[in-house]
């Protein structure tokens, strides 16, 4: 077989070769170029999700509602918890919100990327999309349930709108904690088979050693610094600082910035390597 070049280019031809990718970065710049593909892929996960659901979008506001009341009976009285003074069911329903949406992007990421696998091999698309596609199509879920938040605080007045607006950048580092992890999700779960199966564990620890269900603030400074690590901790304890007057600010989160950076770049990074055998492990 001829030697084949990444890319021949003349006056009417144009040749990619699929086994060698363009350089890291080149599938991030046309995600514009094909932007109707993840339009496409973001409007079928829509449809394929809520099209066979009864209760449709609904139980995007149940389910955190039913865990956050279950837990507030079974644990808000013991004073087990730290909560920042916050009544507990507010608390507890504020990190279930956020972590929704975080589980929904990890599962999306396994069973997203498997559904398209098939093709990674035989159709030329940045592997972007699959990353880009699985962390907008859960926002609509994240909107629905932070707008339902949003209408019981004001009811119950704990809202405190002084500090409402540093919600966008608490927001946005979760948002960045969640594409980075399901990029790697997506990359191990085509990687390895087993996987998948590891999945649930791995996503069940870092629920627990995020501040879903507890406040960070009794925590000695080392410690935080430690749980600083996870990008999710801080987003959480952000937001929370942002609507409660009683919540503790976050801190270390410079740590928290360059830790979502390092992991949303390097699983780029890995899947841009493995772009071209990932279908093979499938």
């Amino acid at each position: 077989m001829p030697d084949r070049s990444s890319v021949v280019e003349d006056d009417s031809i144009l040749v990619i070769d699929a086994r060698r990718p363009p350089p890291f970065g080149a599938d991030i710049l046309e995600l514009w170029e094909y932007r109707e593909l993840v339009w496409f892929l973001i409007l079928r996960d829509i449809k394929s999700k809520y099209k066979s659901a009864t209760l449709g979008i609904i139980w995007v506001i149940f389910q955190p509602l039913v865990t956050a009341a279950t837990l507030s009976a079974c644990l808000a009285k013991t004073g087990v918890l730290p909560s920042d003074n916050i009544p507990y069911p507010l608390l507890s329903f504020s990190g279930l919100v956020i972590w929704q949406y975080v589980a929904n992007v990890t599962a999306s990421a396994i069973g997203g990327a498997m559904s398209i696998s098939y093709l990674i091999n035989r159709v030329y698309f940045p592997k972007a999309v699959i990353p880009v596609t699985i962390s907008i199509v859960p926002l609509l879920d994240l909107i629905v349930a932070l707008t339902l938040f949003f209408v019981v605080l004001l009811f119950t007045g704990k809202l405190f709108p002084d500090r409402i607006f540093y919600a966008i950048p608490s927001l946005f580092l979760i948002y960045l904690s969640a594409l980075s992890a399901g990029i790697w999700f997506c990359v191990l779960s085509l990687r390895f088979h087993d996987f998948r199966h590891l999945a649930g564990l791995v996503t069940q620890v870092w629920m627990f050693g995020s501040p879903v269900f507890y406040a960070l603030s009794p925590m000695p400074p080392l410690q935080r610094m430690l749980i600083a690590l996870n990008p999710l901790s801080t987003g959480i304890t952000g937001f929370r600082w942002s609507i409660f007057s009683q919540a503790s600010e976050p801190q270390y989160q410079y740590i928290s910035w360059l830790a979502v950076l390092a992991l949303l770049l390097s699983g780029s990074y890995v899947l841009h390597r493995l772009s071209t055998t990932l279908a093979d492990n499938t």
